[in-house]
């Protein structure tokens, strides 16, 4: 399958059509090869254009999208993600409840569980989160990292690991 037209080659095709159809002289025209060598397509690509041309009156078909209109947008998966990632212990149940109270969407559990598993929440990231903001953890990794030495905590980037090694030699 030949890839799509990019929209200068649209609009290249566009401006040829347009100037055949307002020539009114035959040797004035552009012809099929020279519409293709402009655009740079295939001689199928070109005789589609042609149709779209003369059943629109542009070289882009205008459908709307198929299939079924989705329930959830993308600005409400962000906040379903960011539900998860704030409130780590709630479940899908309540989940729907706040959809429903806050944006008047009902939408399905698998419907919440795909959009998750699509931004790569899962129950190990969630754990890990709640983890990182369990406080009985943090003082116990500040008491751990007290009783190192400050040479063992650091740790060097690219650059400054290339500087140390030119002031050793």
């Amino acid at each position: 399958m030949a890839p799509a037209l990019n929209a200068g080659q649209l609009a290249l095709a566009r401006h040829c059509l347009a100037y055949n159809d307002a020539t009114d002289y035959h040797l004035h025209k552009l012809s099929s090869i020279d519409i293709q060598d402009i655009v740079q397509c295939s001689a199928a690509t070109l005789c589609r254009l042609r149709k779209s041309w003369k059943k629109t009156g542009d070289v882009e078909r205008l459908c709307k999208a198929g299939g079924r209109p989705r329930k959830i947008e993308d600005r409400l998966e962000e906040a379903l993600v960011q539900l998860f990632l704030d409130h780590v212990d709630i479940t899908i149940d309540e989940a729907l409840e706040w959809l429903i109270e806050e944006f008047k969407v009902s939408v399905s559990k698998i419907t919440i569980s795909r959009v998750l598993s699509l931004y790569q929440v899962t129950h190990k990231r969630l754990k890990f989160v709640a983890a990182q903001r369990n406080p009985q953890l943090r003082v116990d990794y500040r008491m751990r990292v007290h009783d190192m030495a400050s040479e063992q905590l650091v740790f060097l980037d690219e650059s400054d690991w290339r500087l140390s090694f030119k002031e050793e030699r």
